[in-house]
């Protein structure tokens, strides 16, 4: 059994002599053969196995693994990982984690997710509780986390004013007397604590927390400037020094109900402490009092931990300084209230609506004038480790969940159970609310404040029972997700919306309510003895608190939850409370039974192998339902499904429609690489293995669907298939083993990949000798760009060596990126950009008729100085090497198509400035977009660079657009037919070297193999001044002659533009041989026209198939049959040549 509790398949091993195999070596070498149920979790190496005195394997002897250090399958390799691993460990209770477990897997929540960023926070680490929720490992979120200047001038902090927040407003609406309505907990004091410097250590707490200090109003939070304690000292000491250790909570919690009593939110006393002082020699109890008004959970864990360091310090006799709060409490409530008016807020009423119009009551509801919280009572229940432990761990990861969604499962069963009948029921639901997007810039893992946000959910089974558990945990999960933006506009529109409040006021409101309080600590672990740490919990489990029993009960039925760690795990504790004149104590005992019953029905899915899966709810960059989803995962465990990007729906399109005719897979690109030194095959399948776990989107398949967008299908787990050739024999020469391996490999790449058979990649190893081999990487192009292959490489270099640097960001993560861009303001400048363009400009019209091919370069030598002219040039025209090269290819194009108004393609990198870490990132990111060249009468050749330049300036953030959109947004299916191609990748070719060396290998040569539908594309090379040309161009379409001759006359355009800029472009549109002749076949012209040689076929083969619709053939007769009648109707309707017909 793990750290976790749950149960693993251990393997201890004793390594042969002179080996040292790798743990994880061992692992994966196992799953090779063996069924999955059967692989190990762990490998333990052992010297050799203890025996017992029969001389058998003495079991109880073996040693336990590591899991948390195995689990995640590395430890922590750079500070920053092993800082974090640090703070998964301290907030998760556990001694170890690796790098690449999920926060949450290990028993993460939201709340604790909120203590990971305050306790980072205070290491100078910034990252924020959606990043722990999006990236979940140490490896992820050491990669993306900021470090925190704490060096700036503090800002001065005045007197403030913090309107009502919507729990605020709910709680003044609530009615009745709310003066000590507060929350508490109890702490160690250690042996030597005096009252003078307790009570010093809460004025300096209330100084550094605002809201402490403020004092509650009917529409806000008077805070004033620190320094400000109205009233007496916050600290009651009690004399416990005859008092028994046994008899010091009693006696506490005799006196903090007094205390309770000088509370008062509306004259600014938010805080009261009661200090029981069993003497000098003997720790005491420490009880705090605090206004519900001023905190709630997460807060409290803020307080506990200054109001330790400041009273620690004190009592070494120094000042501690506590870490700042970026977002006061304050500037949340005022940012609230812009929150609640954003744009596109108020269309979420329309959900609200719908979820509270039915009511879904199926309890009384309550009277604030009787049902009061003195007529509350509470039916207690818990649940034990061994069924605790799964619904917060093993369950949670399988059904990609947390703890909520199987509580609040059990509690729709519960009521289904106890009411007889499965129909809708609406339930309260409420949550921490700490969600730092609702206010720009908010920063909230140190504030203080009551934070709490509720919503209404509708939960409706739909006829499911207790039969089927797996699909009501799926139904509620979706239920619970379906709340916009996590359900927090709620609360912004029916209490902070002026237009909305009214009307979402009238609706019926729920009578049931559910709270998770999250995971607490218990006061001492087991086998603990001796004196209680100081400031350290005295009560286990949740907070405690109350309230004046005149103050009406907000519901008729609570279930708040929470989970405390004991001796022998994390165990469940949970309360139902309900006014007695509303509900039979005897119900309410069924109600619970019947929710612990569910819950452990619902833990015992961890013995069901088959049982989890996802819901739509996981995939929220697709559209997608839940039979989809079921579908898929029949096929293989599921990962991600992915939009795709703008080239890859391109790619996808053009696959799926066979754009590549009878030649060669235009899409399928190989690298091959030529390596000296001792290559091990399994190591490389391995490595292979680390590749696609560490870049998940290389696992990815596509998946068309009918009337929907294709998807990517990133399945759980997936093998690159390695194909081994051995050449080495003696009997080949040097050649024939050259020749053998350069057929291997054009083989390999006629292969091509089916889209729905991942991984579209694979390696080919071709041995040539003793330390001589070559390695292709072969993968569909749908996959990866050229910038990406040399990271690959890299990375998989390191893989094999088994040292791999941090992973870089996901390729999920661009496509979240792309997601949320504002695609109408790209659509409107792009409209704008390629309005009135007459048609595509055409180098070679009859290419697109053509098979794809393989092209041929043709290297264009730039002399030294023509390079230094044209860099010069860039500069003074402050513009790039790039928007040179695309107005002097946009010049030639005018001269060789006679036109004025030329387009041509270029291949941009897609990788966005403002994505951190675009540039480590492996995927398909280039896009295609269009260039448009106009070329005006009397224009110079600068003014036509600075009119491009500036052009490209305005849309240089807006070049993520599929280039079929832009195409349409034209009026046009193409534009062009030529392309440029700027090779620039930023590669580390140092750091490269360092890992070829590193893992024993010597990259000796490269070489990149793939095929174009593009008839001409300008491939270009620059650099730090530094430019190389080439063309490559399909042989089939342009000669190499033909090509040379365009090369000469681009460089003689080039030297024009940068020697005489002030010429105009018309001096350009000469000096070509012959430029309106182009190289391809020469077809006479028919008279005929379309219709007259359809006919013609038709009377020539008339039984022969013209058609194919489905499943349906047509004849050349019977098309030309229905052809003409339909010619003949619209003829009778008044259709004439040239007029347009609606179809």
């Amino acid at each position: 059994t793990d750290h976790r509790g749950v149960r693993r398949l251990v393997a201890h091993a004793v390594p042969a002599p002179g080996t040292g195999p790798r743990p994880a070596d061992l692992v994966a070498w196992a799953a090779e053969t063996l069924p999955d149920h059967m692989v190990p979790a762990a490998v333990v190496l052992l010297d050799a196995l203890p025996l017992t005195a029969a001389n058998k394997t003495d079991r109880s002897a073996l040693p336990a693994p590591d899991f948390t250090a195995t689990t995640g399958g590395t430890a922590p390799r750079t500070d920053r990982e092993k800082e974090i691993a640090a703070l998964f460990a301290e907030t998760l209770h556990l001694p170890e984690v690796g790098v690449e477990e999920s926060f949450f897997a290990l028993g993460g929540d939201s709340i604790s997710a909120i203590q990971l960023v305050g306790a980072a926070r205070r290491r100078g680490l910034r990252f924020s509780p959606r990043d722990v929720f999006e990236r979940r490992t140490v490896e992820q979120l050491a990669a993306l986390a900021r470090t925190v200047d704490d060096t700036a001038a503090p800002v001065e902090r005045a007197a403030r004013t913090a309107p009502l927040t919507p729990i605020l407003r709910r709680l003044v609406e609530r009615g009745g007397p709310v003066d000590d309505f507060h929350q508490s907990t109890v702490l160690h004091t250690p042996a030597g604590a005096t009252a003078d410097r307790i009570t010093a250590g809460l004025l300096r707490i209330l100084d550094h927390h605002d809201v402490l200090r403020a004092r509650l109003t009917d529409s806000a939070l008077e805070i004033p400037a620190p320094g400000s304690h109205p009233g007496p000292a916050p600290l009651t000491r009690v004399d416990a020094v005859q008092t028994a250790d046994d008899e010091l909570l009693p006696t506490l919690r005799a006196e903090a109900r007094e205390a309770a009593r000088l509370l008062d939110p509306y004259g600014g006393a938010m805080l009261r402490a009661v200090w029981l002082d069993a003497g000098p020699d003997r720790g005491g109890l420490l009880a705090l009092l605090i206004h519900h008004a001023a905190v709630d959970g997460v807060s409290w864990r803020i307080l506990t931990q200054d109001l330790a360091t400041v009273l620690e310090a004190e009592h070494h006799g120094h000042r501690a300084e506590l870490p700042p709060v970026e977002t006061s409490f304050a500037e949340w409530a005022q940012g609230l209230e812009q929150a609640a008016l954003a744009p596109g807020r108020a269309a979420e009423a329309a959900h609200w609506t719908a979820v509270l119009s039915d009511g879904g009551a199926v309890v009384p509801a309550v009277d604030p004038a009787l049902d009061t919280l003195a007529t509350v009572r509470t039916v207690s229940v818990g649940l034990a480790p061994e069924h605790t432990r799964p619904l917060l761990t093993e369950l949670p990861e399988r059904f990609h969940a947390g703890p909520d969604e199987f509580l609040v499962t059990a509690l729709a069963l519960a009521l289904a159970s106890w009411r007889g009948e499965s129909g809708p029921v609406t339930v309260d639901i409420e949550g921490h609310g700490r969600a730092d997007h609702l206010v720009p810039g908010a920063e909230l893992s140190r504030t203080v404040g009551w934070f709490t946000a509720v919503h209404p959910v509708r939960l409706d089974l739909g006829g499911l029972t207790g039969d089927d558990l797996a699909a009501a945990v799926k139904r509620i999960k979706e239920q619970l997700r379906a709340a916009p933006d996590g359900g927090l506009g709620h609360g912004l529109l029916r209490h902070l919306n002026p237009e909305l409040r009214e009307p979402l006021a009238a609706l019926p409101e729920p009578r049931i309510a559910y709270n998770y309080l999250g995971r607490f600590g218990s006061s001492r672990t087991a086998g603990e003895s001796g004196t209680p740490a100081p400031w350290s919990p005295a009560v286990s489990g949740s907070l405690g608190g109350g309230a004046d029993g005149a103050l009406p009960a907000s519901h008729t039925l609570t279930l708040n939850a929470s989970v405390v760690d004991g001796p022998e795990g994390p165990a469940l504790q949970a309360g139902f409370s309900f006014p007695e004149r509303l509900l039979e104590p005897g119900d309410v005992e069924r109600l619970a039974e019947s929710w612990t019953e569910a819950l452990r029905t619902l833990a015992g899915l961890v013995g069901t192998p088959s049982a989890g899966g996802h819901t739509p709810g996981d995939f929220p960059l697709v559209a997608v339902d839940q039979t989809e989803i079921d579908a898929l995962e029949a096929r293989a465990p599921l990962a991600d499904l992915l939009p795709l990007s703008p080239l890859q729906s391109g790619l996808y399109f053009l696959t799926g429609f066979g754009a590549e005719g009878e030649g060669p897979d235009v899409y399928t690109t190989q690298t091959a690489l030529d390596l000296e030194g001792d290559l091990d095959p399994d190591r490389l399948r391995r490595a292979g293995r680390a590749l696609l776990a560490r870049h998940p989107n290389l696992r990815a398949g596509f998946h068309g669907r009918r009337g929907a967008d294709p998807l990517q299908v990133v399945p759980a787990e997936a093998e690159i298939p390695l194909y081994v050739y051995d050449l080495t024999s003696p009997d080949l020469t040097e050649g024939q083993r050259q020749g053998r391996a350069r057929n291997i490999l054009t083989a390999d790449r006629r292969q091509g990949f089916d889209l729905t058979a991942p991984p579209l990649l694979r390696f080919t190893l071709v041995r040539l000798g003793e330390r001589r081999q070559t390695l292709a990487l072969t993968s569909h192009h749908i996959l990866l760009d050229g910038w990406s292959g040399p990271l690959l490489v890299r990375d998989l270099l390191a893989l094999y060596r088994g040292a791999p640097g941090p992973a870089p960001r996901p390729y999920r993560d661009y496509l979240v990126w792309l997601n949320g861009r504002d695609r109408a303001t790209t659509h409107r400048l792009w409209r704008e950009a390629l309005a009135g363009i007459e048609g595509p400009t055409r180098l070679v019209p009859e290419a697109a008729a053509m098979p794809a091919g393989i092209p041929e370069r043709v290297e264009l030598p730039l002399p030294d100085e023509l390079v230094a002219r044209i860099h010069a040039f860039a500069r003074s025209a402050d513009v790039t090497v790039s928007t040179v090269l695309q107005s002097a290819w946009g010049l030639l194009l005018g001269r060789l198509t006679g036109r004025t108004d030329v387009t041509f393609g270029v291949t941009v990198s897609g990788r966005p400035a403002d994505l951190d870490g675009s540039h480590d990132m492996i995927g398909l990111f280039i896009n295609t977009v269009p260039t448009r060249v106009t070329l005006r009468h009397g224009q110079t050749l600068a003014g036509l660079v600075r009119q491009l330049g500036e052009r490209q300036a305005v849309l240089m953030d807006h070049q993520y657009e599929p280039l079929a959109e832009l195409q349409r947004l034209a009026g046009h299916r193409d534009l062009f037919d030529t392309l440029i191609l700027f090779e620039n990748f930023p590669v580390d070719a140092e750091q490269l070297r360092r890992t070829e060396e590193r893992a024993g290998l010597l990259v000796t040569g490269a070489r990149g193999h793939d095929a174009t539908h593009y008839p001409l594309v300008l491939v270009a090379l620059p650099g730090r001044d530094r430019l190389a040309l080439a063309l490559d161009h399909r042989p089939d379409l342009l000669g190499s002659d033909r090509v040379a001759d365009m090369g000469a006359q681009l460089i003689e355009v080039l030297e024009r533009l940068v020697d005489r800029p002030d010429s105009t472009t018309a001096s350009l549109a000469t000096g070509a041989t012959d430029p309106s002749r182009l190289d391809g076949p020469v077809l006479p012209v028919t008279p005929l026209g379309l219709a007259g040689r359809f006919l013609r076929q038709a009377a020539a083969t008339p039984y022969a198939t013209a058609l194919i619709a489905g499943d349906e053939e047509w004849s050349y007769a019977a098309l030309a049959d229905r052809v003409t009648a339909v010619a003949a109707r619209l003829r009778g309707l008044g259709a004439r040549p040239e007029q347009l017909i609606a179809v």
